[in-house]
């Protein structure tokens, strides 16, 4: 533990700030860097290791890849193959919808579950309607869940004679993202979540009863209930999302970052669509076309995505080049050997505890896209994005082959 936590505090870089919002990061010149020769000796010893690489690989005779390795301490590119190729990114998707994320809401951002009512207490009966109000909070689980039952129990409610009502207008009733396959475990895009289920209602209802609250009539769906009155919410936050939708590579809570995206273009319910402008905007920002990617949802289970390398890095160099941004995503990112979905890759060697990376398999594609240190100690960014394989293991094979490489190359 203590190597990884030393690892942790080189790896974040010298910055100077401005005074407001996401703090830029000024590349400060380094009086003590290396020798500029030494520096681009290593950056074109990795190149000609890459090229054999690619050129040797068996995996890459009946499928592509598309790789880009970018130095951030000297700011400038070390290797580019097919990098401008689009390709599914599968699960680095979530670097795209996590940056955006915290570029668009800042360092603090909530997901909200609430519980109002309407109607008056009389003699321990509420003569009127409970709402479940959906946040598409993916954290919400029964101890959530029970605290809003003992927030009913302490305003002395134990009848309810009206109805239980689940307020699902955050978003558009579509339950299924855009070219997600039948027969994946695909999980239910609702408002109203309980230990990432949808069926909220029966989970409520049941916990009402176990806590001696008798529940009268039928439930029942709504638009809005906006004119019912708050009695209880429970609150997950930004940070509590991002790092089980990283470290664990869950597609529910990537897909609910995804629809909080859209709130910041819409006063409605959110949709895909809506989520995607969010997308385009840092896409833009970024000096690229977002006409030259498809962009389906937010956790990468679609088929229809297609980003580039060069797209996935320069999200990651935006993320260093702003350092609140950096740090979280480093931090909710696995670690090679150590956490997340890289606990069993790059067990040993010098890939060990300094590469850190987001993971991604579908049927077809593997993909890895993240950051590690050089032997020269230099901080580099990369993404690889393998395309048309039949084993995923292969795909993941190659990448780990190719980062140990690099992080050995002296």
């Amino acid at each position: 533990m203590t190597r990884i936590l030393a690892f942790l505090f080189l790896l974040l870089p010298a910055v100077t700030v401005t005074a407001q919002g996401y703090d830029d990061v000024v590349f400060e010149e380094n009086s003590q860097r290396r020798q500029a020769s030494m520096d681009d000796s290593w950056a074109a010893r990795a190149g000609q290791k890459l090229d054999e690489m690619i050129r040797n690989s068996k995996m890459l005779k009946t499928s592509s890849v598309g790789i880009k390795v970018y130095d951030l301490t000297d700011n400038c590119e070390v290797y580019s193959h097919d990098a401008q190729q689009r390709h599914k990114p599968a699960s680095t998707m979530k670097v795209i919808t996590a940056v955006t994320a915290m570029d668009v809401f800042g360092p603090e951002h909530d997901f909200v579950t609430e519980l109002r009512f309407d109607g008056h207490l009389t003699d321990g009966t509420l003569e009127g309607n409970l709402y479940c109000v959906g946040g598409m909070d993916p954290c919400f689980n029964s101890d959530d869940m029970s605290a809003l039952v003992n927030a009913l129990k302490q305003r002395g409610i134990s009848r309810v004679s009206g109805k239980i009502c689940a307020d699902m207008s955050f978003k558009d009733p579509v339950l299924l993202g855009e070219g997600w396959m039948w027969d994946d475990d695909n999980p239910q895009l609702s408002p109203l979540l309980v230990n990432k289920s949808s069926k909220f209602l029966p989970e409520f209802i049941k916990q009402l009863r176990q806590g001696g609250i008798t529940v009268d009539a039928d439930t029942a769906t709504l638009t809005a209930s906006y004119q019912a009155r708050l009695l209880a919410h429970r609150i997950h936050s930004l940070d509590d999302v991002l790092n089980i939708m990283m470290k664990n590579s869950d597609n529910l809570y990537a897909e609910a970052v995804f629809y909080h995206l859209a709130k910041t273009v819409s006063h409605g319910a959110v949709s895909a669509k809506q989520a995607r402008e969010a997308i385009r905007q840092l896409v833009e920002r970024l000096g690229l076309s977002y006409e030259d990617y498809t962009f389906t949802d937010g956790s990468g289970l679609s088929h229809y995505n297609m980003v580039t390398a060069e797209l996935e890095v320069e999200y990651l160099k935006y993320a260093y080049r702003h350092k609140k941004i950096y740090e979280k995503l480093y931090k909710h990112m696995p670690i090679a050997g150590v956490d997340g979905t890289l606990k069993k890759r790059m067990q040993n060697g010098p890939a060990y505890a300094n590469v850190v990376a987001k993971t991604g398999t579908i049927r077809g594609v593997s993909s890895l896209a993240g950051y590690f240190k050089a032997p020269n100690g230099h901080i580099i960014c990369f993404s690889i994005l393998n395309q048309g394989i039949v084993n995923a293991s292969d795909g993941r094979a190659f990448q780990d082959r190719l980062l140990q490489m690099l992080c050995a190359l002296e």
